[in-house]
């Protein structure tokens, strides 16, 4: 039996060795249509909590576990996280599943600043389970939800958004790598993209780079957070803002910064 980490204590990477990007296949862009979703069991609900939050989060291993539908059983995410020890399967399974400890990190931070997130539209960039999303979904804001894989929209995102708020009214969810995200969802300019986590491989600055390029508002902003270092697979916060630095489009900057330097959030807006 596997289970997702939503401890946020418990949050270090088991990642798989990141194979060269052209030997791998992206998924697709995809939109996904909440009738999609499989509805959870009160059982497999948890609740996540931060400073005066509550959210339910539905624990897709749980639901996993207890399902009596093929399509759930079937699931080729679940079947190799099964018989593997790692968080990370790259280009099939990018830990949509698990809370990363950085998520904490930028959710503190924007309780702690006050940010101002009323009737914007807000992209959750790598969203997971949803709860940077959910927090701007909760301040009014009109949010729109993106991870890699489809099923973690349809078992955990989606699910856990219906639970904490009722509906999914003013979301959107899109599965699929970020350059298909850049091709197809074109009509869409964000006031703030938030992320977390999402530089631990370098292969795809490029492409994480131009989703904040080109989607971002003129005077719109994003806010990542991410460790220091990802040892074993060559992500860093430096390495990232050197890429920033050399595609000449945006400003990057520490906003906040752990101490003993092991974690921060980066703030990106475009070059004036």
């Amino acid at each position: 039996m596997f289970k997702f980490n939503f401890d946020a204590e418990e949050c270090e990477a088991s990642v798989a060795e990141i194979a060269e990007s052209n030997e791998l296949i992206w998924d697709p862009f995809k939109e996904v249509s909440t009738e999609e979703t499989i509805s959870a069991s009160q059982d497999c609900i948890t609740k996540f909590t931060c400073r005066d939050l509550q959210f339910q989060i539905v624990d897709a291993s749980k639901s996993y576990e207890k399902s009596q539908t093929e399509e759930l059983k079937s699931c080729s995410i679940f079947q190799s996280l099964q018989t593997s020890h790692s968080d990370l399967l790259t280009a099939k399974y990018e830990g949509g599943f698990k809370i990363w400890e950085c998520t904490y990190d930028l959710l503190h931070y924007l309780i702690d600043n006050n940010i101002d997130l009323r009737n914007k539209t807000i992209l959750d960039l790598g969203c997971g389970v949803g709860i940077l999303g959910m927090y701007a979904l909760q301040n009014g804001a009109t949010v729109h939800f993106q991870d890699y894989n489809v099923d973690v929209l349809k078992y955990a995102t989606i699910p856990s958004v219906s639970h904490s708020f009722g509906n999914t009214n003013n979301c959107r969810f899109f599965a699929g790598d970020w350059s298909f995200f850049c091709e197809e969802n074109t009509s869409t300019k964000y006031d703030c993209i938030l992320s977390s986590e999402t530089i631990y491989n370098p292969k795809n600055y490029d492409k994480l780079c131009a989703v904040f390029e080109e989607k971002l508002k003129p005077n719109g902003y994003g806010l990542l957070g991410a460790k220091s270092f990802y040892f074993g697979v060559g992500g860093s916060t430096l390495e990232f803002e050197k890429k920033v630095d050399a595609r000449k489009k945006l400003n990057c900057s520490k906003c906040w910064t752990f101490s003993g330097l092991q974690r921060e959030i980066l703030k990106i807006s475009h070059l004036s």
